[in-house]
């Protein structure tokens, strides 16, 4: 069972997180200095779309039931518990800190006030939206 999950936690995983590098991009600018992604805030306003398609792949990456990564995670743990509770319980501590991060992200980019730089900010397009939901 164990396997089955850790098989499902690979494919899912990989989707989510293409989902989100062709949202962010690359984090460095052309030059090799720190691109504007550091200085987002507030992108919930002018740019709904990606804070809702963006929530989902995150929240997919966490394991929320309802979503694609939870069979995979359930499986996992279902199947490790009874052959190594201590390190399936140790792992849990890494949920933890995956649940802190996403939800650190979703609040410094996408919730708050929105900087001068960021308010003309284009929501997804067509061809984006698309491409995402794929």
């Amino acid at each position: 069972m164990a396997l089955n999950g850790v098989i499902l936690q690979m494919v899912q995983s990989r989707t989510n997180c293409g989902g989100a590098l062709l949202v962010c991009g690359d984090d460095t600018a052309s030059d090799g200095r720190p691109s504007r992604h550091r200085q987002f805030g507030g992108l919930g306003k002018p740019a709904p779309v990606l804070f809702g398609l963006m929530s989902i792949a995150l929240f997919s990456s966490l394991g929320l039931p309802g979503l694609n990564g939870f069979v995979g995670e359930f499986l996992i743990f279902r199947g490790v518990f009874p052959l190594a509770w201590v390190a399936a319980t140790v792992s849990i501590l890494g949920l933890l800190v995956t649940a802190a991060v996403i939800l650190t992200v979703i609040q410094k980019v996408f919730t708050g006030p929105v900087p001068e730089h960021c308010a003309g900010f284009p929501d997804l397009h067509h061809n984006e939206r698309m491409a995402l939901i794929r």
